[in-house]
């Protein structure tokens, strides 16, 4: 699921690397953006692709919606301010596992072309998650790169109208002794656009 939080000019990018990523596996694409905005969607896309528009830009209420309209087992969770690598899907559904683990989440890298301040929201935002983190586990997925059992959040979060935020998600989870793990080989860069305001 790719959640729409930047310009439109930069998803044909995303949802090319999202298709390279799903190469030999049964996937479809759920690109979610705010209304009254672009989905950047090209006509034909790489991967069979469906488009929402939502009536909020806040990213969780962009997953919530699509999580809602997937059809999948297993929703893997982006957003355009990230460029997943070839190997991402492959290692999040790997690491999934046969169902043990309610979720995973991969690393994040940098983008060698990000300036400064696109350097230091990563650093600030994104440092347990960096590729060379030496942590086994990072201690809460970050849900940019993410995927969970979508039977997991249906369970948990039943109005989905309201977003998945994942961080209340891994909460609740681990309160009922449901497992969340790290996936290392699932990388995706951040490529940010942002401002200093």
């Amino acid at each position: 699921m790719l959640a729409c939080d930047g310009p439109s000019s930069v998803v044909p990018d995303r949802i090319a690397a999202v298709a390279r990523a799903c190469g030999g596996l049964v996937a479809d694409l759920v690109v979610v953006h705010p209304a009254g905005t672009s989905s950047g969607v090209p006509a034909d896309p790489s991967i069979p692709t469906r488009v929402l528009a939502v009536p909020s830009d806040l990213v969780p209420i962009l997953w919530g919606r699509g999580i809602a309209a997937a059809e999948g087992s297993v929703v893997a969770l982006t957003t355009t301010q990230f460029r997943v690598r070839k190997e991402w899907a492959h290692a999040l559904l790997l690491r999934l596992g046969d169902g043990a683990l309610v979720g995973v989440g991969g690393r994040i890298a940098v983008d060698p072309g990000v300036g400064t301040l696109g350097r230091a929201v990563h650093l600030l935002r994104y440092s347990e998650h960096l590729v060379s983190a030496r942590s086994a586990s990072a201690a809460d997925p970050a849900g940019e790169n993410a995927a969970y059992l979508r039977t997991a959040i249906l369970e948990d979060c039943p109005d989905l109208s309201r977003g998945f935020w994942e961080v209340d998600a891994h909460r609740r989870w681990r309160l009922e002794g449901r497992q969340l793990a790290d996936a290392p080989e699932a990388i995706c860069d951040f490529v940010p656009t942002v401002s200093l305001g």
